[in-house]
């Protein structure tokens, strides 16, 4: 629906939105009916159509908040093209602060004018081995028209062709398949800070102030690091000023700044300033480094109520890579400035990566968290060498497998050597020069490299070595 009466359309906390298209596919020769949801009326917008470059481009202003563009559909649109409307309205009395938004929408185009029709007929209904038989092949468009093309023929047995499935793709599927956009779009407004620091402020007087992370929205934490900023010269200007800005990553800690200056002259001096990063409602998983096959764990996280209320908590566990049991819904009861330990049993049965994604929420706060943890095979390697001496005459070595072998997830490697020598082939390579070695330490390994390099083997018979996995 379109009109010029004011719309109310979903609001996000993002630059985006989301264009509608009045029909899932087009022919050439169609127009395209575009709605733009605009969160504001009278916005201008630059309206362009895309695909690897940009095809048309044209500004306009929108009247409405839920403006019609009519696209038409060409025969360079084939198989498919991106409309996009970068929309931006300029600070008012009421709204200081610039606004922007950035929609898009695929707009998939019938290939059938890309399409041949090919006809084949023969001179004759039955045939004899020795015959020759005329065909007459026929290419024409969608338009019944014959159509100059180059044809790759083959004759085949059908009877060798059934024993496989055609796996082969169409002339359509490979040349005319759908493309991605292939564009980028950005604007510098995106990073403005005093759009951000007007998003904080209106965040903070919803909620009567208070300290950052208590707007009621989830955000996924998961960049951890252990140092949010590195920079080895920052310059200040004649007035011994310099600003930096530093990003901060999802860590829940006190973050120390500490600055080293040197002036021209060799002036030295040191500062340091520590500031806390934190939210109201804290969830902190308590996990191992690692988790080994066969375990019987326990999950836990702690969730702290940094309020100066009580809060009802609700929490969820999302897990990929171990079973847990007894459900992942947990909920509970915490006090002001206390913690609440969760608990989930859970079980491992497969080597790989644990993930694992915390939710808690609280009247209007949230907190999430993912982190991710390897599983280990315990297994120990065993080895065991014999030696002896080999003639003309075949030989056998039996091998026995220990009681305690893992038969679902083991490995049985066997190799012959002629000496004890060239058993440490597989080891030359840790002779190798590093960078970080002396001379004295490259030669060393040098010569003893050459040494066992120099010393040929003696001719022995041939031997078979065997492997077996299992």
């Amino acid at each position: 629906m379109s009109g010029g009466a004011y719309a109310s359309w979903p609001v996000t906390n993002n630059d985006a939105i989301k264009l509608v298209a009045d029909k899932s596919r087009y022919e050439v020769g169609d127009t395209a009916t575009v709605l733009v949801p605009a969160p504001y009326a009278g916005m201008t917008g630059l309206v362009t159509v895309e695909r690897g470059k940009i095809m048309t481009r044209s500004t306009q202003t929108f009247a409405t908040n839920s403006e019609r563009l009519r696209i038409p559909i060409v025969d360079r649109d084939v198989p498919n093209v991106y409309v996009s409307v970068v929309l931006y309205r300029a600070p008012t009395p009421t709204d200081p602060i610039p606004r922007y938004k950035l929609g898009y929408v695929e707009l998939p185009v019938s290939t059938a004018t890309r399409k041949l029709s090919v006809a084949i007929k023969a001179d004759r209904d039955q045939t004899k081995p020795g015959d020759k038989v005329k065909y007459e092949i026929r290419v024409t468009n969608a338009a019944g028209k014959g159509v100059r093309s180059e044809i790759a023929v083959d004759v085949s047995d059908k009877a060798l062709l059934s024993l496989v499935d055609d796996t082969s793709t169409t002339g359509l599927q490979a040349f005319w398949y759908r493309r991605g956009l292939g564009v980028m779009t950005s604007s510098s407004i995106a990073v403005s800070i005093n759009r951000a620091n007007d998003a904080i402020a209106d965040a903070l007087s919803s909620k009567g102030g208070g300290v950052g992370g208590g707007v009621g929205t989830e955000r996924l934490r998961q960049d951890f690091r252990n140092s949010a900023y590195w920079e080895a010269q920052v310059t200040t200007n004649d007035d011994g000023v310099a600003t930096i800005e530093v990003p901060m990553p999802d860590n829940l800690t006190t973050w120390r700044l500490r600055a080293r200056a040197i002036s021209g002259d060799t002036m030295v001096g040191e500062a340091t300033h520590e500031i806390v990063s934190t939210q109201p409602l804290l969830l902190r998983p308590a996990l191992p480094r690692f988790l080994r096959v066969g375990d019987k764990t326990t999950i836990r996280a702690l969730v702290r109520n940094g309020t100066r209320g009580d809060l009802d908590l609700a929490v969820t566990l999302g897990v990929e890579g171990i079973e847990v049991s007894g459900g992942t819904d947990r909920s509970g009861k915490v006090a002001p400035n206390q913690s609440l330990l969760f608990e989930w049993p859970a079980s491992v049965s497969a080597p790989g990566t644990a993930k694992f994604t915390f939710r808690a929420s609280a009247g209007g706060l949230a907190d999430a968290v993912q982190q991710s943890i390897p599983i280990r095979l315990d297994v120990t390697p065993e080895t065991a060498a014999t030696g002896g001496v080999v003639t003309d005459e075949t030989q056998s070595e039996a091998l026995y497998l220990p009681s305690y072998a893992n038969p679902s997830r083991g490995a049985l490697d066997v190799t012959v050597q002629p000496s004890l020598t060239g058993s440490l082939s597989g080891e030359l390579g840790e002779f190798a020069r590093r960078d970080w070695e002396t001379y004295e330490d490259t030669s060393r390994g040098s010569a003893c490299d050459g040494r066992i390099r120099a010393r040929p083997p003696r001719r022995t018979p041939s031997c078979r070595p065997t492997s077996r996995r299992f």
